[in-house]
């Protein structure tokens, strides 16, 4: 027999506790009592049970209470077992400040898991840093552990408020020091946070002379520069206190080794103050088309042939939106194919190719240049020693204390030796190379060891599915199992102890497309390096190559790349490898492959923009420091550093990024000067400067 339609009354629940409610006010079907403080209250057996872990135990079992049908609630208040009443019959709790002692006490005697959840609510949200203290003993009194979690977190969002109050000067040293050390601490500067701490020690100097080092030695004085350091270095505690003057030192160390701070800002004392990992875009080759970035771009970019492009980006994952890298956001040089490594939340760029353009047409060479990305002082490149070889379409890895760039091609050959960069030294060496050439291969990193994956022996060859393993003990080279599928152009990453190798191309022709591009690879594997065994998971959403790959907060991140059809994607796919699923995680600025992307420590900001992280102690700080500096110059320095502030203060990429209002107006207001013989534009963007022939080649 077919089961027939099932209806619901709207609001039938709701009727029938009211219904509760009012027998327990007119006492009807009552049939069980009470006792709390003298008081006896009928109430029912089947509501209370129904409510309470307590009551459900006890009435369940042949007590003497449930003989009597009358128990007494001993260590609970009637101020506390009212509401607890009234919730039982209705599900509201009232609560207040002078009653949430009672009523968590009656809540928790009771075992009203509901009642408990609203009370550990009203503590938090009744928190204030002026009664934390009283509030987070009624927390630990009765085991809400998450409470003092709940305190914390408020705290260090809201830390700019917090140090505004009474409670922050009457802080110890050891709790204050263990505020500054979390990274999840939000502050607009490390300026701002010197500043308090220093009225922090002012309120009690004496007591607190012997330990105002263990706190500021958790301001990260490095994160805004010689201002703050200079400013600290200026206070009498520092002048007097030889733990602070080591503090000092430690600093002007670490600012004076600039190309060496990705391997130095391994401790609380140089983190960028973040726990936010994001992407960061660096080149990359780009399509010709007439969607230029900026005026120069109009005059230089090729339209023949594909060109590295010279915008750089970082991802903001709230505001799903890319932002100009600050500074850095346009570069003169074209460059692609650089390997991206990531190490203490920086990046470093290895090799790769530049771009030179002439007569429409985009030459690539292939580099041996490395540089350093810090995300500090609202983000800066640095030029790192330089590669023994020039090399592209290789692979670069970090592990311990070394950066290894393994085989790739130069602008002859392909390679197979590798290189790696002693980061205390900073100095290349070689090292075994591989067993044989190999470019478009990929590697990663994974239980102190590296790993190497297909890839092509020979500028003709076809794509392999061998796998190498580096053991850097004992310096030497050993195959693996084969991967299930032969590609190159893949990507290759560790994570929890497993290699993820997706996509790239296997050297098949497509038939289908008359381009005769390489056909591209969907397919997925997992490597497991215990047992030496490949395993196929779910397949990318399309079959791409020549794309960049990272770990993003637990999952696989796969960035641009091309297509069978040999078109550039601006798509970026994410995997997560708990639930063996792809999804759609964004798009680049624009359609890419082979550009530098990593995930990097950046310190948001809720507009994206940088230059509203910024405070009136910064500003302080960077005057006193630029009026300190020009009066120890000569008068020649004084000069040079005029005319760099004048060059600079007429520059601004958006000042010559293209306008459809404004680009016709260029010939009039600029005539011949942007044309000539320009043959590249100075490192201020000054389009007003011409270079002759041999200067440009310089």
């Amino acid at each position: 027999m077919a089961e027939g339609s099932k209806y619901l009354t709207s609001g039938f629940c709701e009727s029938v506790l009211q219904s509760m409610h009012s027998f327990f006010l007119e006492g009807q079907f009552c049939d069980f009592k009470v006792k709390v403080e003298g008081k006896t209250f009928q109430i029912h057996k089947l509501v209370f049970a129904s409510s309470s872990d307590y009551f459900k135990a006890m009435l369940s079992h042949d007590m003497i209470e449930t003989r009597d049908e009358c128990t007494e609630l001993k260590g609970i208040t009637l101020k506390g077992f009212e509401p607890i009443l009234t919730y039982i019959y209705k599900g509201c709790l009232a609560v207040d400040i002078k009653n949430i002692q009672d009523v968590m006490a009656a809540a928790t005697f009771l075992q009203i898991p509901g009642a408990i959840d609203l009370c550990t609510k009203f503590l938090k949200e009744e928190l204030t840093f002026e009664n934390a203290y009283d509030l987070l003993k009624i927390g630990e009194m009765f085991a809400i552990s998450s409470l003092r979690d709940y305190y914390r977190n408020y705290l260090l969002k809201n830390f700019l408020k917090f140090v505004e109050s009474e409670t922050f000067l009457k802080t110890d040293s050891e709790t204050l020091a263990n505020y500054l050390s979390d990274d999840a601490l939000v502050t607009t500067s490390e300026s701002v946070l010197f500043h308090h701490c220093m009225r922090w020690y002012e309120h009690d100097m004496k007591n607190r002379e012997p330990v105002a080092h263990s706190v500021f030695e958790k301001v990260r004085l490095s994160s805004d520069g010689w201002p703050l350091i200079h400013f600290a270095k200026e206070q009498d505690l520092f002048k007097t206190d030889k733990k602070c003057q080591e503090l000092i030192e430690f600093h002007e160390q670490f600012m004076e080794k600039a190309t060496k701070r990705y391997f130095l800002s391994d401790n609380d004392r140089t983190r960028v103050r973040s726990s936010r990992r994001t992407i960061i875009q660096i080149g990359g080759v780009m399509e010709p088309d007439e969607n230029y970035d900026s005026f120069h771009d109009m005059i230089t970019q090729p339209v023949n042939s594909l060109c590295g492009w010279n915008m750089n980006h970082y991802f903001h994952p709230d505001l799903k939106s890319w932002f100009p890298l600050g500074g850095l956001s346009n570069w003169i040089q074209r460059l692609s194919h650089q390997k991206f490594v990531e190490v203490n939340g920086h990046g470093l760029m290895i090799g790769g190719y530049e771009y030179h353009i002439a007569d429409d047409t985009a030459n690539k060479i292939a580099i041996s240049d490395v540089r350093m990305f810090s995300p500090q002082h609202n983000f800066q490149f640095w030029d790192m020693p330089s590669l023994q070889h020039p090399r592209a379409r290789h692979a670069a890895v970090y592990l311990n204390g070394f950066i290894y760039a393994i085989a790739g091609r130069d602008d002859k050959q392909v390679l197979k030796s590798v290189e790696r960069l002693d980061c205390e030294a900073e100095t290349w060496s070689y090292v075994r190379a591989l067993p044989r050439k190999l470019y478009d291969h990929a590697a990663a990193v994974c239980e102190g060891k590296i790993y190497v994956s297909g890839g092509i022996h020979s500028i003709d060859g076809d794509a392999v599915k061998t796998v190498w393993c580096y053991d850097p003990a004992k310096n030497n080279w050993n195959k693996r199992q084969n991967l299930n599928c032969a590609r190159a152009g893949h990507g290759m990453v560790c994570l929890e102890g497993h290699l993820y190798v997706c996509g790239g191309y296997n050297g098949q022709r497509d038939v289908s497309h008359n381009s005769g591009n390489l056909r591209c690879l969907v397919s997925v594997e997992m490597y497991d390096v215990k047992t030496n065994v490949w395993t196929k998971l779910t397949t990318m959403r399309q079959g791409i190559a020549f794309f960049e790959i990272t770990v993003l907060d637990g999952r696989i991140l796969v960035m641009g790349g091309v297509d069978t059809a040999g078109r550039l994607t601006q798509y970026m796919h994410e995997f997560n490898a708990t639930k063996n699923k792809w999804t759609v995680f964004g798009e680049l600025p624009r359609p890419l492959k082979n550009a530098s992307c990593g995930a990097v420590v950046i310190k948001l900001t809720d507009t994206g923009c940088m230059e509203d992280e910024t405070d009136e102690f910064v500003q302080r700080y960077t005057e006193m420091f630029d009026d300190h500096q020009l009066a120890h110059m000569s008068e020649q320095e004084r000069l040079d550093r005029e005319l760099a502030m004048r060059m600079m203060e007429n520059f601004d990429p958006g000042d010559y990024l293209l306008d459809d209002d404004e680009d016709e107006d260029y010939d009039d207001e600029y005539g011949d000067m942007y044309y000539g013989d320009i043959g590249c534009v100075d490192d201020f963007g000054d389009l007003g400067v011409q270079l002759n022939n041999d200067e440009d080649e310089d």
